[in-house]
């Protein structure tokens, strides 16, 4: 009885897993389709005052995806399904100047300054999961900017470091 009862929970689990993951799916495309479209808007508008209001609107579907996605990502690692898509990107453009742009917002909001500072050793591509990076980019300076007083400044240092070095480290 109580193995059945175990195989019934784990059963349980596994069904609450797979719908969680099936409805993160169908909203993350949802989100996808919303910032393309204002993407679309944002070109073809010339007023000011529209785009500034479709620019907000595009920054705030890109944090609510991201936060769809450490949702999708989290309930992936418990089921050991997370798998990562290696492309060769320009690491400045597409994830510390994208991050800085989605968050532009809540810096102008807090008046913060970021200062970024790159390592001259670092290689012009790199061979990352853009998204993963982005997300990971996205999460640093989202806890520096809730954690940065207003009008004040955040330092974004990275770093190269070769394989098999510590690459990771934190500074305030």
């Amino acid at each position: 009885r109580s193995t059945h009862l175990k195989k019934e929970v784990s059963n349980a689990n596994k069904s609450q897993k797979a719908f969680v993951s099936s409805l993160s799916e169908e909203v993350k495309n949802t989100m996808r389709s919303l910032n393309f479209g204002l993407d679309y808007l944002y070109k073809i508008l010339n007023d000011p005052n529209s785009t500034n209001v479709l620019q907000n609107l595009k920054v705030s579907g890109h944090l609510l995806l991201n936060l769809i996605n450490n949702s999708l990502d989290a309930a992936r690692i418990e089921a050991n399904t997370l798998e990562l898509n290696y492309e060769d990107v320009d690491f400045e453009e597409n994830v510390v100047k994208k991050a800085l742009k989605i968050h532009s917002e809540n810096l102008k909001e807090k008046n913060i300054f970021v200062q970024t500072f790159i390592d001259k050793e670092m290689p012009e591509k790199l061979s990352v999961d853009p998204a993963r990076m982005l997300q990971i980019m996205l999460n640093l300076l989202s806890n520096a900017i809730k954690s940065t007083p207003k009008s004040d400044k955040i330092f974004l240092r990275i770093s190269w470091h070769e394989q098999g070095e510590n690459p990771c480290a934190v500074q305030d």
